[in-house]
């Protein structure tokens, strides 16, 4: 997993970075609501420097999602 984006996601939601995994997600993240998405989707694309689409923002609902948008990007 990036450490850069297990930062960007414990500090976007207030959390511990040890406890971000790949199968953080919406789903089981009480403070991942869709005001604090849209931050992350902010924080993502100037942290990686790339420019999301409405599309991929909407996809982002877990790391392993992220992770594969920011592929796809050439985002290791």
């Amino acid at each position: 997993m990036n450490p850069k984006l297990s930062q960007l996601l414990a500090d976007t939601f207030g959390l511990d970075a040890g406890s971000v995994t790949p199968d953080t997600a919406a789903e089981n993240t009480p403070e991942w609501d869709s005001v604090m998405h849209l931050n992350l989707c902010l924080s993502i694309e100037e942290a990686f420097g790339v420019k999301l689409t409405p599309e991929e923002m909407f996809e982002m609902t877990s790391v392993r999602a992220i992770e594969a948008v920011l592929a796809r990007h050439g985002v290791a």
